[in-house]
């Protein structure tokens, strides 16, 4: 509990920082990496790991941490979306399709944000 809310306190932080800085995203990737080593089972941690390794270093480590996260938890919905984004950040389109399309056929159906974000890319 006591690094999920240190997590939470520096994702806050890092809200202020300008895009080129970064200073406290670190804090709060190594205080999520702690809490991940105490919980290596808790989809919750994974997911925001693998959202602050996305945004640290790059799409393909948060995709890399996402698709864990979805094995421990098959119906995280916001796992799945976030593993989205990044397959579209990534240039990987179909898998990015794929992931949504995963939550209308396997978590909510009438999920609207899916539905929108399906619809904008097919332009």
């Amino acid at each position: 509990m006591f690094w999920e809310n240190k997590v939470r306190l520096f994702h806050t932080l890092a809200q202020g920082d300008k895009p080129q800085e970064k200073s406290y995203l670190q804090p709060a990737l190594t205080s999520i990496g702690n809490a991940k080593a105490l919980a290596p089972t808790d989809a919750k941690i994974s997911y925001n790991l693998g959202i602050l390794k996305g945004q640290i270093e790059g799409p393909k480590k948060g995709i890399e941490i996402l698709e864990q996260t979805v094995k421990l938890k098959p119906d995280y919905r916001d796992a799945y979306f976030a593993l989205g984004l990044f397959y579209r950040e990534a240039g990987e389109n179909q898998k990015a399709v794929t992931a949504y399309q995963y939550i209308l056929r396997n978590i909510d159906p009438h999920d609207q944000e899916v539905q929108k974000s399906l619809k904008s890319w097919e332009k």
